[in-house]
């Protein structure tokens, strides 16, 4: 893992060079030394900024993206290989030495933290998945895990990428709808019993109406 932030506009081809290296070239020469190996696993390590991308990290998310493109190169030789990519892991790891200014920023992405124990479940996850599904056509497919993407209510105070790239547009909470939703059964809970019987889809549903009449005369 190598850093130099840079904007893209401004950045030399030194500088690039000298991310992508450590990660392509290990890489590259990890996949020949185990080439046709048998290997029970082949896990790399990327980033999250290679997801929802990073401010001056162009060449830091091109060089995982090329972790992840290798690890469905080898699974398309019929390879176990998987890609993680972490994010911030709370109490350790390199966001936590860099200093308060990288945790805010990275907090005001909405990224989530993960606990240790949790990056030892992750770890065990991309293990398993790691191994191609001799019934499936598509060998490269869940090749990837990533960690830290959560879901955002359009109303947070969020500057990352959700609300701008469409690839995030599933992960975005309409707080409209929550509003409409709620209003709706505020609504619905006003209807005689008769009618919100009638509205009813199962009998667990009706059972809860009358369970809630009858808790509202006991009072």
């Amino acid at each position: 893992m190598v850093l130099h932030d840079s904007l893209f506009s401004t950045m030399s081809l030194d500088i690039m060079q000298k991310v992508l290296g450590p990660k392509i070239d290990g890489t590259d020469n990890l996949d020949q030394a185990f080439f046709d190996d048998k290997l029970d696993f082949f896990v790399l390590f990327s980033s999250s900024a290679c997801v929802i991308g990073n401010s001056g990290q162009t060449n830091y998310a091109a060089a995982n993206g090329y972790l992840n493109s290798l690890a469905r190169q080898r699974r398309g030789r019929g390879l176990a290989a998987s890609t993680v990519d972490i994010g911030r892991v709370a109490g350790l790891g390199y966001v936590e030495t860099a200093g308060q200014a990288v945790i805010t920023q990275l907090t005001r992405f909405g990224l989530m933290a993960i606990s240790e124990s949790e990056l030892h479940h992750i770890f065990a996850e991309t293990i398993l998945t790691g191994y191609p599904d001799e019934k499936s056509e598509d060998y490269s497919s869940d090749a990837i895990v990533t960690t830290g993407i959560r879901e955002i209510r359009d109303d947070e105070e969020i500057q990352g990428p959700w609300f701008d790239n469409p690839r995030f547009s599933h992960c975005i909470i309409k707080t409209k709808n929550i509003q409409s939703d709620a209003t709706e059964n505020d609504k619905n809970t006003s209807l005689p019993v008769a009618e919100q019987l009638s509205r009813a889809t199962d009998a667990e549903q009706a059972e809860q109406i009358l369970r809630g009449k009858i808790e509202m005369r006991a009072k």
